[in-house]
């Protein structure tokens, strides 16, 4: 359980492995990015990037309420967007 553990946090943490991310796209990622399917999931994402740069390939338009969004940048903070390549 231990190594388990270990290796969730390193995997958490690690932000080069956070450095590429998908937002609602029909296509299948390329190897190594993080598809993310709705708000919550892409604002953890955004999270584990630590303050590095990272891609950020969007899909289809997508309707979110005010608190949907609130939410995100209570998570995330309102300069992410400043870290997209």
């Amino acid at each position: 359980m231990l190594t388990c553990q270990r290796w969730y946090s390193i995997t958490t943490t690690y932000s080069a492995l956070w450095r590429s991310i998908a937002f609602c796209t029909i296509h299948k990622p390329e190897k190594g990015t993080v598809h993310c399917s709705d708000l919550e999931s892409l604002a953890l994402a955004v999270s584990r990037t630590r303050g590095a740069t990272f891609d950020l390939y969007l899909g289809g338009f997508s309707q979110f309420s005010r608190e949907d969004v609130e939410s995100f940048n209570d998570i995330v903070g309102v300069e992410w967007l400043s870290r997209c390549r």
